[in-house]
């Protein structure tokens, strides 16, 4: 069992323009950096060198939009919560009782995101939409006493979401780093 705190960097951001260079110009920007959030983690060990993960995620990006016409420009920023719940397989490349315990692998799952809260003036009502999402995993666990350890790894998620009503899609495929404990029964 693995309970990490998350940093997550997503560094994205997407302009459309729309009817450029005439009187119904409009550009509108969708921007999603860091965030923070908390993990769970139970896996279990199918054979010495392979288990199987199942994780439940929640972190919280910060999410800004900028839109603007000739007549009205609007920027307003929030944060958008998103709850992933991942299932996969880890390879263990460390011996059985070695003194740290290095795995990876692939994953996949559902990732639930929040609408943000914004004030556009009234010109635009955002809303995210949940998508499923696949990713790669590398960590380590490193024990110390009575089956409590030290838990370190990255993951990265190929998450992408349609920005409505702006028809954006927001790729914005967090690397997350975390760190906590873990606890071998």
């Amino acid at each position: 069992f693995r309970a990490f705190g998350v940093y997550s960097d997503a560094d994205f951001a997407e302009l459309e323009i729309l009817n450029a260079g005439s009187p119904t110009e409009t550009r509108t920007k969708v921007k999603v950096e860091k965030g923070w959030g908390l993990g769970f983690e139970g896996e279990y060990l199918a054979r010495p060198r392979f288990g199987i993960p199942i994780t439940l995620l929640y972190v919280q990006q910060d999410f800004a939009v900028v839109h603007d016409t000739l007549t009205v420009w609007a920027m307003d920023a929030d944060q958008i919560d998103w709850l992933a719940l991942t299932v996969g397989g880890n390879f263990h490349f460390t011996r059985p009782g070695s003194s740290v315990d290095v795995f990876g692998g692939p994953f996949v799952g559902y990732a639930s995101i929040s609408d943000p809260s914004l004030d556009l003036n009234n010109t635009i009502d955002v809303s995210v939409d949940d998508e499923f999402t696949w990713g790669l995993q590398l960590g380590f666990d490193v024990p110390a006493r009575s089956g409590w350890g030290f838990h370190g790894g990255l993951r990265w998620f190929s998450l992408a979401t349609d920005v409505a009503p702006t028809g954006l899609d927001a790729d914005f495929d967090p690397l997350l780093v975390d760190a906590g404990l873990s606890y071998r029964f």
